[in-house]
Protein backbone atom coordinates (compact mmCIF):
# COMPACT_ATOMS: atom_id res chain seq x y z
CA UNK A 1 0.00 0.00 0.00
CA UNK A 2 1.44 3.37 -1.00
CA UNK A 3 0.38 6.60 0.66
CA UNK A 4 0.96 10.35 0.64
CA UNK A 5 -0.13 12.83 3.33
CA UNK A 6 -1.17 16.39 2.53
CA UNK A 7 -3.60 19.14 3.50
CA UNK A 8 -6.73 19.60 1.37
CA UNK A 9 -8.35 23.04 1.06
CA UNK A 10 -12.06 22.65 1.83
CA UNK A 11 -14.97 24.22 -0.01
CA UNK A 12 -17.47 26.52 1.71
CA UNK A 13 -19.90 23.65 2.23
CA UNK A 14 -17.48 21.84 4.55
CA UNK A 15 -16.06 24.73 6.56
CA UNK A 16 -18.95 24.67 9.02
CA UNK A 17 -18.51 20.93 9.59
CA UNK A 18 -14.73 20.80 10.07
CA UNK A 19 -14.25 24.38 11.37
CA UNK A 20 -11.01 24.72 9.41
CA UNK A 21 -9.98 25.72 5.91
CA UNK A 22 -7.73 22.70 5.57
CA UNK A 23 -8.00 19.03 6.52
CA UNK A 24 -5.20 16.47 6.93
CA UNK A 25 -5.80 13.80 4.31
CA UNK A 26 -3.96 10.70 3.20
CA UNK A 27 -3.91 9.46 -0.38
CA UNK A 28 -3.50 5.71 -0.70
CA UNK A 29 -3.25 3.11 -3.43
CA UNK A 30 -3.84 -0.61 -3.31
CA UNK A 31 -1.15 -1.93 -5.71
CA UNK A 32 -3.40 -4.85 -6.66
CA UNK A 33 -5.86 -2.36 -8.16
CA UNK A 34 -8.96 -3.70 -6.41
CA UNK A 35 -10.88 -2.88 -3.23
CA UNK A 36 -10.92 0.66 -1.93
CA UNK A 37 -12.01 2.51 1.18
CA UNK A 38 -15.75 3.23 0.98
CA UNK A 39 -16.20 5.54 3.95
CA UNK A 40 -15.89 9.33 4.17
CA UNK A 41 -13.87 10.83 1.30
CA UNK A 42 -14.02 7.64 -0.77
CA UNK A 43 -14.24 8.11 -4.55
CA UNK A 44 -17.99 8.75 -4.84
CA UNK A 45 -18.61 10.19 -1.37
CA UNK A 46 -20.59 13.36 -0.80
CA UNK A 47 -17.57 15.02 0.82
CA UNK A 48 -15.75 15.31 -2.51
CA UNK A 49 -18.80 16.90 -4.10
CA UNK A 50 -18.39 19.82 -1.71
CA UNK A 51 -14.76 20.44 -2.69
CA UNK A 52 -14.29 22.82 -5.60
CA UNK A 53 -13.69 21.26 -9.01
CA UNK A 54 -10.41 23.14 -9.43
CA UNK A 55 -9.12 21.77 -6.13
CA UNK A 56 -10.12 18.22 -7.08
CA UNK A 57 -8.32 18.56 -10.41
CA UNK A 58 -5.24 19.96 -8.69
CA UNK A 59 -5.16 16.94 -6.38
CA UNK A 60 -5.77 14.49 -9.23
CA UNK A 61 -8.89 13.00 -7.64
CA UNK A 62 -10.37 10.31 -9.90
CA UNK A 63 -13.53 8.27 -9.54
CA UNK A 64 -12.32 4.96 -10.92
CA UNK A 65 -11.88 1.43 -9.63
CA UNK A 66 -8.09 1.79 -9.87
CA UNK A 67 -7.17 1.01 -6.27
CA UNK A 68 -6.48 4.66 -5.37
CA UNK A 69 -8.48 6.37 -2.64
CA UNK A 70 -8.41 9.15 -0.04
CA UNK A 71 -9.31 9.21 3.64
CA UNK A 72 -8.82 11.55 6.57
CA UNK A 73 -5.69 11.02 8.60
CA UNK A 74 -7.94 10.55 11.63
CA UNK A 75 -9.74 7.64 9.94
CA UNK A 76 -6.41 6.22 8.80
CA UNK A 77 -5.19 6.08 12.41
CA UNK A 78 -8.53 4.61 13.50
CA UNK A 79 -8.80 1.75 11.00
CA UNK A 80 -5.17 0.77 10.35
CA UNK A 81 -3.30 -1.03 13.12
CA UNK A 82 0.14 -1.64 11.55
CA UNK A 83 2.40 0.30 9.19
CA UNK A 84 5.54 -0.93 7.44
CA UNK A 85 7.67 1.94 6.12
CA UNK A 86 9.57 1.39 2.87
CA UNK A 87 12.70 3.45 2.27
CA UNK A 88 13.11 4.54 -1.35
CA UNK A 89 16.79 4.27 -2.20
CA UNK A 90 18.16 6.45 -4.98
CA UNK A 91 20.59 4.59 -7.28
CA UNK A 92 20.42 6.97 -10.26
CA UNK A 93 23.73 8.38 -11.47
CA UNK A 94 21.89 11.36 -12.95
CA UNK A 95 20.40 12.55 -9.66
CA UNK A 96 21.53 15.68 -7.82
CA UNK A 97 20.68 13.99 -4.52
CA UNK A 98 22.69 11.36 -2.68
CA UNK A 99 22.98 8.17 -4.68
CA UNK A 100 23.84 4.66 -3.55
CA UNK A 101 25.91 1.91 -5.10
CA UNK A 102 23.82 -1.25 -5.29
CA UNK A 103 24.91 -4.89 -5.37
CA UNK A 104 22.21 -7.48 -6.14
CA UNK A 105 22.62 -11.20 -5.50
CA UNK A 106 20.08 -13.96 -6.07
CA UNK A 107 20.31 -17.20 -4.15
CA UNK A 108 18.40 -20.06 -2.61
CA UNK A 109 18.22 -22.09 0.57
CA UNK A 110 18.61 -25.67 -0.62
CA UNK A 111 18.36 -28.74 1.58
CA UNK A 112 20.82 -31.59 0.99
CA UNK A 113 21.89 -34.57 3.09
CA UNK A 114 25.54 -33.87 2.30
CA UNK A 115 26.75 -31.04 4.61
CA UNK A 116 29.10 -29.81 1.87
CA UNK A 117 26.16 -29.26 -0.47
CA UNK A 118 23.51 -28.28 2.06
CA UNK A 119 22.56 -24.59 1.91
CA UNK A 120 19.80 -24.56 4.50
CA UNK A 121 21.56 -24.53 7.85
CA UNK A 122 19.28 -22.32 9.91
CA UNK A 123 20.23 -19.37 12.11
CA UNK A 124 23.20 -19.05 14.45
CA UNK A 125 21.31 -21.01 17.12
CA UNK A 126 22.19 -24.09 15.05
CA UNK A 127 25.97 -23.77 15.22
CA UNK A 128 26.61 -27.22 13.70
CA UNK A 129 24.91 -26.29 10.42
CA UNK A 130 24.90 -22.47 10.41
CA UNK A 131 27.95 -22.12 8.14
CA UNK A 132 26.35 -24.40 5.55
CA UNK A 133 24.10 -21.49 4.53
CA UNK A 134 24.79 -19.37 1.42
CA UNK A 135 27.52 -16.79 2.01
CA UNK A 136 28.22 -13.48 0.26
CA UNK A 137 31.35 -11.38 0.65
CA UNK A 138 32.05 -7.68 0.13
CA UNK A 139 34.12 -4.73 1.30
CA UNK A 140 33.66 -1.40 3.02
CA UNK A 141 36.24 0.78 1.29
CA UNK A 142 35.82 4.19 2.90
CA UNK A 143 38.53 5.23 5.34
CA UNK A 144 35.85 6.52 7.65
CA UNK A 145 32.74 4.53 8.57
CA UNK A 146 30.32 3.92 5.71
CA UNK A 147 26.55 3.67 6.06
CA UNK A 148 25.55 0.26 4.71
CA UNK A 149 21.98 -0.77 3.90
CA UNK A 150 21.23 -4.48 3.55
CA UNK A 151 17.88 -5.87 2.41
CA UNK A 152 17.00 -9.57 2.26
CA UNK A 153 13.81 -10.53 0.41
CA UNK A 154 12.24 -13.92 -0.04
CA UNK A 155 10.29 -14.90 -3.13
CA UNK A 156 6.60 -14.06 -2.88
CA UNK A 157 4.25 -16.97 -2.25
CA UNK A 158 1.03 -15.32 -3.39
CA UNK A 159 0.80 -17.79 -6.28
CA UNK A 160 0.63 -20.72 -3.84
CA UNK A 161 -1.83 -19.13 -1.42
CA UNK A 162 -4.76 -21.11 -2.85
CA UNK A 163 -2.84 -24.33 -2.10
CA UNK A 164 -2.37 -23.36 1.54
CA UNK A 165 1.39 -22.86 1.14
CA UNK A 166 1.57 -19.08 1.31
CA UNK A 167 3.25 -18.70 4.71
CA UNK A 168 6.47 -16.71 4.58
CA UNK A 169 9.59 -18.24 6.04
CA UNK A 170 11.15 -16.63 9.11
CA UNK A 171 14.30 -15.11 7.60
CA UNK A 172 17.21 -12.91 8.65
CA UNK A 173 20.95 -12.49 8.21
CA UNK A 174 24.21 -11.95 10.07
CA UNK A 175 27.30 -9.97 9.07
CA UNK A 176 30.78 -11.24 10.03
CA UNK A 177 34.10 -9.41 9.76
CA UNK A 178 36.73 -11.53 7.98
CA UNK A 179 40.33 -11.31 6.75
CA UNK A 180 41.06 -8.77 4.02
CA UNK A 181 42.27 -11.46 1.61
CA UNK A 182 39.38 -13.88 2.13
CA UNK A 183 37.47 -15.04 -0.94
CA UNK A 184 36.38 -18.54 0.12
CA UNK A 185 33.52 -19.65 2.36
CA UNK A 186 33.81 -19.41 6.13
CA UNK A 187 34.23 -22.78 7.84
CA UNK A 188 34.89 -21.40 11.32
CA UNK A 189 32.96 -18.57 12.94
CA UNK A 190 34.43 -15.09 12.60
CA UNK A 191 33.42 -12.06 14.71
CA UNK A 192 29.80 -11.06 14.17
CA UNK A 193 29.38 -7.30 13.78
CA UNK A 194 25.71 -6.99 12.86
CA UNK A 195 22.50 -8.99 12.72
CA UNK A 196 19.00 -8.38 11.44
CA UNK A 197 15.82 -9.42 13.18
CA UNK A 198 14.28 -12.77 12.22
CA UNK A 199 10.68 -12.50 11.11
CA UNK A 200 8.28 -14.27 8.76
CA UNK A 201 8.04 -11.19 6.55
CA UNK A 202 8.60 -10.76 2.83
CA UNK A 203 11.79 -8.82 3.60
CA UNK A 204 14.10 -7.76 6.42
CA UNK A 205 16.25 -4.63 6.43
CA UNK A 206 19.30 -3.41 8.32
CA UNK A 207 21.09 -0.07 8.40
CA UNK A 208 24.57 -0.13 9.91
CA UNK A 209 27.59 2.19 10.06
CA UNK A 210 30.52 -0.11 9.34
CA UNK A 211 34.27 0.35 9.47
CA UNK A 212 36.62 -0.21 6.56
CA UNK A 213 37.21 -3.92 6.03
CA UNK A 214 35.94 -7.13 4.48
CA UNK A 215 32.69 -8.79 5.52
CA UNK A 216 30.66 -11.94 4.92
CA UNK A 217 26.86 -11.78 4.91
CA UNK A 218 25.03 -15.01 5.74
CA UNK A 219 21.30 -15.00 4.85
CA UNK A 220 19.39 -17.75 6.63
CA UNK A 221 16.01 -19.14 7.53
CA UNK A 222 15.44 -19.31 11.27
CA UNK A 223 15.11 -23.10 11.29
CA UNK A 224 17.36 -25.44 9.29
CA UNK A 225 16.10 -27.63 6.47
CA UNK A 226 13.73 -25.06 4.93
CA UNK A 227 13.92 -24.16 1.25
CA UNK A 228 13.20 -21.03 -0.76
CA UNK A 229 14.60 -18.40 -3.10
CA UNK A 230 15.90 -15.04 -1.93
CA UNK A 231 17.24 -11.72 -3.19
CA UNK A 232 20.02 -9.94 -1.30
CA UNK A 233 20.64 -6.23 -1.96
CA UNK A 234 23.52 -4.25 -0.49
CA UNK A 235 23.68 -0.45 -0.75
CA UNK A 236 26.83 1.52 0.03
CA UNK A 237 28.41 4.91 -0.64
CA UNK A 238 31.19 3.36 -2.73
CA UNK A 239 31.01 0.00 -4.58
CA UNK A 240 31.19 -2.95 -2.17
CA UNK A 241 31.89 -5.54 -4.89
CA UNK A 242 29.59 -7.86 -2.98
CA UNK A 243 29.40 -11.34 -4.53
CA UNK A 244 28.99 -14.98 -3.59
CA UNK A 245 31.99 -16.52 -1.84
CA UNK A 246 34.07 -19.03 -3.76
CA UNK A 247 33.43 -22.71 -2.93
CA UNK A 248 36.03 -24.27 -0.75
Amino acid sequence: MRYHVRKVRLGQGLLAVFKSEKLDMIRMRNPWGEREWNGAWSDSSEEWQKVSKSEREKLGVTVEDDGEFWMTFEDFCKYYTDIIMCRLINTSYLSIHKTWEEAVLQGAWIKHDDPLQNRSGGCLNYKASYLQNPQSIGCVKKKQEDEILICLQQKTKRTTRKDGKAENLAIGFDVHRVELNRKYRMHTLQPKVASSIYINSRSVFLRKDMKEGRYVIIPTTFDPGLTGDYLLRVFSDVPSNCCATCPG
